[in-house]
């Protein structure tokens, strides 16, 4: 037969064991948030003006896919047309 005071003592240890796993984790948990929200910040890179004039002189080719677009492609294209002022290309591709 087991004696009381070893059974107590039993208790007591899986109890201090169970609440330590317990609060381990909560611990992991609470740092898997805080750098998770850490993570979802967005990183802003700062540009001087030099960044700023190697990315306007680059020059890229746009693909515009347009399938049944002659409701807005007018449009679309006169919008594109300001905003690629000094670009190369500027390719349309009709499916239909």
């Amino acid at each position: 037969m087991l004696n009381k005071q070893f059974l107590v003592a039993f208790v007591s240890f899986f109890l201090f064991i169970c609440t330590s796993l317990l609060l381990l984790l909560c611990l992991i948990l609470f740092v898997e948030c805080v750098a998770a929200c850490f993570s979802a910040v967005p990183y802003q890179r700062r540009y001087d003006d030099q960044d700023i004039q190697d990315i306007q002189d680059k020059q890229v080719t746009v693909l515009v896919p347009a399938h049944n677009e002659e409701a807005v492609i007018r449009r679309t294209l006169l919008n594109l047309k300001k905003e690629l002022k000094n670009q190369r290309d500027l390719i349309v591709v009709a499916d239909n």
